[in-house]
Order: structure tokens, then sequence, then C-alpha cells
């Protein structure tokens, strides 16, 4: 969206500087001069008339306005206009904007007609301004809410303020007046706008132009301060126009508190501020478009008749520059244009202002330019573009209308291209808009457009570590020392094969690079694995690809049961001491486990599970008789553990039966039954011996 009038004209809210010139006698009023400015000075000059034989010399009147932030009264700043007088100078009058509000005076004298100097070479005015403006676009640039400049408080983004001169002075020549505006505190200035508060400042020089970029304190870009640089270099480059202004000066708008009437505004030759949120890599390319209108020397001189030129080239650049660029596809681009073919133009006359319907100038006018483009390159042989003609229009003196238009298109191509300029211009004709191939055939292939993405549905979160090993269906909630990994389509939506360079960023530090070629209309894939080693919220980012991580300290898992296997152990035997844990959090867990039988540490196990999980720790040991007492961790259990069995052996012992006679340890009347059944048996055996021996 643009402000403002005449190209080299300031806009309707500088107020005009007037001089009356006092030689020998009082010289008749010369004419109202604007007053222009950049970010440090502006002079205007008034001529005076020049007496035969008199040497002309030149006076300077020096003025300099300090804006500050007033934060208890939002809306309005306060100015402090200072200026240095010449002796030359005998009488000054000043008019201060409608909106002011004089608080401090030196050197001043209120009157009806404003503030008439009463002598010293430095006097000055103190007054607040209000600054809120509304100005709520009407075309496809419209914001949600209203202002077109605000004071928010903290910050503001306001208009140069104005004032008129008038006055007399001795001599003979010119009367200059340098006027600077400079901010009290923190700010930055342009050509037509001021910032006050806090921020950063980018620059970047290319192409003959020095790009200054404010960001704001409060401001969050949806597109980095490098990455719109880069844009608007780029497009200084291939607008190929002319006018290309040594400075220019652009502002990331804050949206959080303030609702915008439009979506981006320049205003004068250089200046314009953006929104914060709005990106790139959209045809609607706000960035580019107020940045073209910075290109249009022609826009303050155009006849109504060539009045929709100044939004269509903003409109169609803004989408062909972001195309060429590999910011979008020419899906997205072509839909963008064909809004010009919606019913409601059935009956717009581009050169009949009378006629637009709403948006006319955008839309139907974007669709007319690239098609004039199109025909243009075609009949040329792709030699020449609409561009050239815009050049035209930018080095043509005096003003711009249907007719030098129509001259512009026929020098460039021939009169079969302006002959569709009068069908396309002078009636309500619109055309359609142009197909793939024969975009391809007029502007070349689209160049790559090569794009990331994470599935959605993402179900392919791999995690690995010491606590698990699975996949996922979402950005996982970590903890210390895991891995994840993910896969990142990368489409190349372009013509042509590209190749692709993007650095993997974990809250805007590179960690890795994905890199490799794509053919066009082709996916391939790239894998990003990062492994945290805090806690703590990151964000994963990979061409715009964001992937949110949060971890957590790992949580405290508990012991539910202690069991032994066999659960009947005997005295003796190996037997597992079985821990059951169980983490009950959402997030995998741990515990360090000290297992013990009657308060004796057997050994200590460290144990990790996943989320949600149970897990058994089983230790291998041997256990005395008797009722034990086994824990781990915050649980504990008893066991019976039986005595070790006793065994008899069978040859020799003089135990036929098996048993183990070497168990027995009892002694008395026990021992002496014991002894004589052996004594017994041994007599009984000796008697048959002593039989078989006989017989």
């Amino acid at each position: 969206m643009r402000v403002g009038f005449s190209r080299r004209a300031v806009a309707t809210f500088v107020a005009l500087v007037t001089v009356t010139l006092l030689a020998a006698t009082i010289a008749p009023s010369a004419a109202a001069a604007p007053l222009e400015g950049n970010a440090t000075a502006a002079t205007t000059t008034t001529n005076g008339s020049v007496e035969a034989g008199r040497v002309q010399t030149d006076t300077t009147i020096d003025t300099t306005t300090t804006l500050a932030l007033t934060p208890d009264r939002p809306g309005s700043v306060r100015a402090t206009l200072r200026f240095d007088i010449p002796v030359q100078v005998t009488s000054m009058r000043i008019t201060l904007p409608e909106d002011a509000s004089v608080t401090g005076v030196d050197g001043f004298e209120r009157t009806d007609e404003g503030y008439e100097w009463t002598g010293g070479d430095a006097p000055s005015l103190t007054y607040d301004l209000v600054v809120n403006r509304s100005n709520r676009a009407e075309g496809p640039l419209t914001g949600e809410g209203q202002y077109s400049f605000v004071d928010a408080g903290p910050w503001a983004i306001v208009r140069k303020p104005g004032f008129g001169l008038s006055g007399q002075f001795r001599g003979s020549g010119d009367v200059t007046v340098d006027r600077t505006v400079v901010t009290a505190g923190s700010g930055a200035v342009g050509d037509t706008m001021v910032y006050l508060g806090p921020y950063d400042s980018h620059t970047r020089r290319a192409h003959g132009q020095r790009f200054r970029l404010i960001v704001p304190a409060t401001a969050e870009m949806a597109a980095g301060p490098d990455a719109v640089l880069a844009s608007l270099a780029n497009a200084s480059d291939e607008l190929r126009v002319g006018d290309r202004d040594d400075q220019v000066f652009g502002i990331a708008a804050p949206t959080a508190a303030v609702g915008w009437g439009a979506r981006g505004l320049q205003t004068g030759d250089t200046d314009f501020w953006v929104r914060d949120v709005e990106t790139l890599d959209t045809p609607e390319n706000v960035w580019l478009h107020e940045y073209v209108h910075t290109r249009q020397a022609f826009a303050g001189q155009a006849d109504p008749s060539a009045r929709w030129l100044t939004e269509a080239t903003a409109n169609y650049y803004a989408a062909l520059l972001t195309l060429e660029a590999g910011n979008t596809g020419f899906g997205p681009f072509s839909r963008e244009l064909a809004r010009g073919t919606g019913d409601r133009y059935e009956r717009t006359v581009l050169a009949e202002p009378d006629t637009w319907a709403r948006h006319a100038d955008y839309e139907k006018g974007a669709l007319v330019t690239g098609e004039l483009d199109r025909r243009l390159r075609l009949a040329t042989g792709r030699t020449n573009s609409f561009e050239n003609v815009f050049a035209q229009l930018n080095s043509a003196e005096g003003a711009v209308d249907r007719d030098r238009l129509r001259t512009a298109m026929a020098t460039v191509a021939n009169e079969t291209v302006a002959a569709r300029l009068d069908a396309l211009v002078s009636t309500d004709r619109s055309p359609s808009m142009w197909e793939r191939t024969q975009h391809r055939v007029a502007f070349g292939p689209t160049p790559p457009l090569i794009r990331t993405t994470v599935p959605t549905p993402a179900t392919d979160y791999r995690v690995s570590g010491p606590y698990r090993n699975r996949s996922m269906e979402r950005p996982p909630t970590l903890v210390p020392n895991e891995t994840v990994a993910f896969d990142v389509s990368i489409t190349n939506r372009g013509g042509t094969s590209g190749a692709y360079d993007f650095p993997v960023r974990v809250n805007g530090t590179t960690i890795a690079t994905l890199s490799g070629t794509v053919a066009g209309r082709n996916t391939t894939t790239g894998t990003v694995e990062y492994t945290v080693d805090s806690p703590g919220q990151r964000v994963v980012t990979v061409d715009g690809t964001a992937v949110g991580l949060s971890t957590v300290d790992p949580a405290q898992a508990t012991v539910t049961e202690v069991r032994t296997a066999p659960a009947s152990p005997t005295a003796g035997s190996s037997v597992a001491v079985v821990a059951t844990v169980r983490n009950d959090a959402s997030v995998p867990g741990w515990a360090t486990l000290t297992f013990a039988s009657d308060g004796r540490e057997l050994t200590t196990r460290t144990v990790r599970l996943d989320a949600e999980s149970t897990r058994e720790v089983r230790v291998t040991t041997t256990l005395d008789a008797g009722t034990r007492s086994l824990s781990a961790g915050n649980a504990s259990a008893t066991v019976d553990v039986a005595p070790e069995p006793t065994t008899t052996a069978g040859d020799g012992s003089g135990n036929e039966d098996g048993a183990d006679g070497g168990t027995s340890t009892a002694d008395g009347p026990g021992f002496a039954v014991a002894g004589t059944v052996a004594a017994l048996a041994a007599l009984t055996a000796a008697r048959l011996l002593a039989r078989r021996r006989r017989g």
C-alpha cells in the first residue's frame, strides 16, 4: 500500500515552509516550497528576487526537531523544535500542526496566526503532538485493525512532523531551511517515518542501495531480518526499472499490541513499514510489494487513466519476484493473479477509475500487467519485458497517462502488443490466467522451489537411549541423554533440478546441515537427529519447518513388590531376589535399588525404564535357612528358607535305607540304642558266615 502524492513532493502531512524576501524594498512573497526530509536533514529552498548589480548571499535557517516518547500518554509524542537563525532574518512566523499542544515557548510569542519570533538566535517551541492515524486499507493488503501510524506507549511509528514558516530577511539570494529530525533516547529516523523506542538495526548494501531494517524490541518477525534483507537485495537486482534510491528505510511493525489498518505502508520516496507477521513465501509478499512502490517514480505523476499502474505493478512484481526467487510455486502464483478474473470486474475499465470495483487496481490490474508482460516477452523473443516499459515511465517527464503507456508498449514491443494494451485497459475485457506450459514458453522454466515439511500426523519420531527405543506419533517429551530422530520431506515444486543446503538449528544454533540435490517435481528425505543433554525447551528448525521439543528430568520410579524365585527357596541353593519397578509418570524414569537381606547389603542396581511401564530387576544370591527379611529400594518382604536337605551313602556305610547317618548328632540314650542294634547286626552276620564256611 502506498500513501503520498508526487514522487518528488512530500506527502500532505509535511508542512510547507514559506519565506518572504526583503531587498531594498520588500519583495512579494515567493511561492510555497515543500519541505523534504531524509534520515538526518532536509533542505527546502525558496528563490528570492535578485536586484541588478547586487551580489546574492544565501541564507540558511537550521531547524532541529527532537521527538520523545510520552509513555504515560499513549497516542502522542513530545516534539521540541529548535531554530538556529542567521542575522539576515528580521522576522519569522511559525505555524505548528493542528494536533499540536504547546507546552513550552522560548523566544516566541503566541498570535492569532501562529508563533511570532521575538528575538534571539536560538528560539524553541515544545509541544505534544497527537500521532495516531487511522487509514484502513481498501485492498488485498487490508489489516485487521485501523492504524497507519501509532504511539503504543513503549514505542511508536510516526510520521515526521512538519511546520509552516514565513518571514523576512535582508539581502538577496536564496533562503534555505535545513531540517533535522532526531530522537530523544532510542529511535531511528527515515525520510518520512520515525521509530521511537528500543530496536535492533540490520543493514545491507546491494546494487547501489543501502537497506536499513529497523526491528523493534517487541517485534517477532515471521521472516528473519537477514532473509528479508536478502529478498530486498535480490529484488533490487532483478527489478531493472531504474529509480534506485540510495537509501531504503523499513520497519518491522509489531502486531502484538496494535491492530494495523494495512499489512504494509509505504510513504515518500524510500520509507515503509511491514507487519512483523508477514512472510516471504507467498505471492502476496508485502515486503516486496512495498519495496516495488519505492521504485515507482511515475506514481506521483500518474494521470487517472494510468493510476491503476501504481498498485498493479506492485502486486504483480511482488508475486513474480517471489516466484523467480524460488520462494513460491507456479500454483500459488497463478491463483494470486487469477483473482483478477472475478465476475465483479466485468464492468471495470482500468483507464477509468470511476468504473472500478473494489480492489480492481490490485487484482485485475496485476493480471493485466502480467498478461502484457507475457505478450511482450513472446513478441520480442524474451529480449524485452514489461520492466522496459516500467523504466520508460519512470524516466518520463510530466504526467504518465494511457497514451504514454501505449507509446512505451509500442516502442518496447510492437503495435500488436500495444493494441492488446488498448483492449485490456480501455475496455472492460479481462484476460484469462495463462497455464504453466504457457508460462514456461514466455518466462522460461520456473526455478527450483525446494521446501521442507514434517509429515502430519508425524508417526516417525524415533527415540533412543538408556530408557527406551521406539517410535512415537508426535514430538515426545525427552529426558537428558535421549536422542530423537525424525525425517524431513524435501520437495522441489519448481520446474528444474536444484541443490539444497538447509541448516538444522536448535534454538537458533546450527548443529548440522541437510544437503543434496532434488529433481524438479520430486521429493527426497533428510533425517534430523539430536541428543538432548539437559532439561529445557528447544525448537528444532529446518528451512522454516519447526519442531518443538521439551526436555525434563526423568521421573522417580518406585518398587512395587519384592519376591524370590523360587517362591520357597532352600538354604544353600541359588535364589533370585526379584524387584518389580514401576514408573507411573508420562516421561521416562529411573531408580537406584539397594538389595539387602536382614539388613545386610547384597548389591546395588540402577534401572531406567520407559514412561508408564514396569520392569523386573533380579539379583542372584544364597540365603540361610529360616525366616529372612528382604528389601529392594522402597519395598520389602519376608520369606521362609528351608534347611538344606540331608543325604545318605548307600554302599559300605551300614545304611541300607539310604538315610544320611552323618546328619545325626544326637547323644545319650538314643546313642546306646543305636549301638545295640549295630552289635546284633554284626553278630548275626558273623554266625551266617561261619555256617557257610562249615558247610
